[in-house]
């Protein structure tokens, strides 16, 4: 397994993986990068991360969860090394471009113990953690919020929900529960019918975690099509609620998860006023809201927050995190809009957060 462009510049530890320095732009001129950086996006994720990169050739691009892992099976990457190929055109290794026109810019089929195997292996090289109060994290960064892929959500190479159901006959399984083995092979409606029922008192949030995470990468799916990507968005936001609603699970981490579905809608499909998914105004409400303090006191916390609490301190970063994204979708807002007045007040105390 070969990690490629996990560059020196990206991190402040793991000088055995992040040894090279990001190539020049334009050093990569012997590959198509329309092709090539679709096909780092399409990769299976095994490792996934909620911390907002930035470019650091040009300031071209931010990328919510950059830092997260995928693979093809023979190599892993960082998410924003496709928008570095994309915006710059960096080298990549000959043996890798070579493995990927071999398949025609298309990720092989992985198997599910290969999946594991990686997603360990990735996790341990990367030096993370589990912490079961606020999920898996970096332990260089404890406001980088990352989930590895594990034996428990994936099946058949894609996250899964772990149950009953074993049939690919639709007709046959009847409908998928928060318990199906197989709810990665359940249609798009059926999954949708699923969220919409209301006897979800007790299902664990792991479950809602596994879907979200499964909605998550078939939304950035772009051979889906724009509808059926929105579609797959939606779902992300319903499994995510369910997660919320189940306990168990950070707030402020789920708060994020949202922020990162809405923002990717808007940023890839375009606003859209009134839309449940993308409405910057709307997503701005949504996460004023779920923060539950308002500025003022925020602004207090962040004056001392050295003698803060680990936990309160914890909490003022995953706010700074959250405006770091919300920053993105500022300019998609009206400029009368009073949401956009708002959010302007709010990036204002983010260099005063720890």
């Amino acid at each position: 397994m070969q990690f490629i462009g996990f560059f020196r510049q990206l991190t402040n530890g793991n000088a055995d993986v992040h040894k090279n320095d990001i190539p020049p732009p334009g050093s990569g001129m012997n590959y198509p990068r329309v092709e090539v950086s679709q096909y780092l996006r399409s990769g299976y994720p095994v490792l996934d991360v909620m911390e907002l990169t930035t470019d650091m050739i040009g300031d071209s691009f931010r990328v919510p969860g950059g830092s997260s892992v995928l693979t093809d099976g023979s190599h892993v990457w960082r998410l924003d090394l496709a928008s570095y190929v994309q915006y710059h055109c960096i080298h990549l290794p000959q043996e890798f471009l070579d493995f990927i026109r071999d398949h025609r810019y298309r990720i092989p089929t992985v198997k599910q113990e290969t999946l594991v195997e990686i997603s360990v292996a990735v996790n341990r090289k990367l030096n993370c953690r589990t912490d079961p109060a606020a999920g898996p994290r970096f332990e260089r960064d404890t406001t980088a919020m990352t989930r590895p892929v594990t034996s428990a959500n994936l099946q058949d190479g894609r996250p899964s929900i772990q149950g009953r159901c074993s049939s690919d006959n639709p007709s046959e399984r009847g409908s998928p529960s928060a318990g199906s083995r197989d709810i990665a092979r359940a249609s798009l409606d059926e999954l949708e019918a699923l969220v919409a029922r209301p006897d979800h008192v007790g299902d664990d949030w792991q479950s809602w975690e596994m879907l979200r995470d499964l909605s998550v990468g078939r939304m950035r799916n772009e051979d889906l099509g724009t509808d059926t990507q929105l579609r797959w968005a939606g779902l992300a936001l319903a499994a995510n609620r369910l997660k919320r609603n189940s306990g168990g699970v950070d707030p402020a981490q789920a708060l994020a998860d949202e922020v990162y579905v809405r923002l990717f809608a808007v940023q890839e499909f375009g606003p859209a006023h009134g839309d449940p998914i993308r409405d910057p105004a709307e997503t701005c409400r949504v996460a004023f809201r779920e923060i539950g303090e308002s500025l003022d006191e925020v602004v207090t916390a962040a004056e001392a927050w050295k003698s803060l609490p680990r936990q309160r301190i914890l909490r003022l970063r995953r706010i700074k995190n959250l405006l770091t994204l919300l920053s993105l979708i500022k300019y998609f807002i009206e400029c009368e809009a009073p949401e956009r007045k708002q959010l302007s007040e709010w990036l204002q105390i983010v260099p005063r957060l720890p």
